[in-house]
């Protein structure tokens, strides 16, 4: 599939999900729990839980639903489990999923990445008839994400002068100094930049 970029659209979508395995064991082992959906996939998904507390009660817990348990450092739990409806359907459509996080127990929120509105309009058509009560939070089309004349001028600056190496040869305040704008100016403007360059990444992959 090729994506035309003039035409896709990033849109954040809210949605209901019961039927989740994993997040339905981690609230109810805890409420204090963050979870990201790693890889999602129409038969299996790879869940990332940050677990503040009975870190080891629900690693137990999740070994009962899940086909492969993991505990990544001392607070976060990798999970691979059987994909919830909303994973399934996102999985097997055209979108290009950018990111997804549960709101709450019942609620989970994906970050897509489509080729056109249509699409769009078709997945929430999808959506609708499974009642998952989808809602759209944010919608941006191609247009207004790309890059800027003065993002694209920091963006090479920040590059050519090593700002993205492991070892920096620039630092955000030495760049923010060069182009005589506040720091947290600079912040807002390379993560808008980046946020449109890896958007053209995945646009140019497909």
């Amino acid at each position: 599939m090729k994506i035309g970029f003039r035409d896709s659209v990033e849109v954040l979508l809210e949605m209901e999900r019961t039927d989740c395995l994993v997040t339905n064991t981690c609230y109810n082992v805890s409420q204090s729990v963050k979870i990201k959906r790693l890889k999602v996939g129409p038969e299996y998904t790879v869940h990332r839980i940050e677990c503040k507390q009975n870190c080891e009660k629900l690693v137990e817990e999740l070994r009962t639903v899940s086909r492969d348990v993991a505990q990544v450092g001392k607070s976060s739990i990798w999970a691979t489990s059987r994909s919830c409806t909303p994973c399934s359907v996102i999985s097997s459509s055209e979108a290009i999923v950018l990111g997804s996080e549960s709101v709450n127990k019942d609620r989970i929120r994906y970050r897509l990445l489509l080729r056109s509105r249509g699409v769009m309009i078709k997945l929430m058509r999808e959506l609708k008839d499974l009642n998952l009560d989808p809602v759209i939070v944010e919608l941006e089309d191609a247009e207004s994400l790309a890059l800027t004349q003065r993002e694209e001028e920091i963006l090479r600056f920040a590059y050519s002068n090593g700002y993205f190496d492991i070892e920096r040869g620039v630092s955000m305040t030495e760049i923010a100094e060069h182009f005589g704008i506040a720091t947290s100016s600079l912040s807002d403007l390379l993560r808008r930049a980046l946020k449109k360059s890896i958007r053209g990444y995945f646009v140019e992959k497909e």
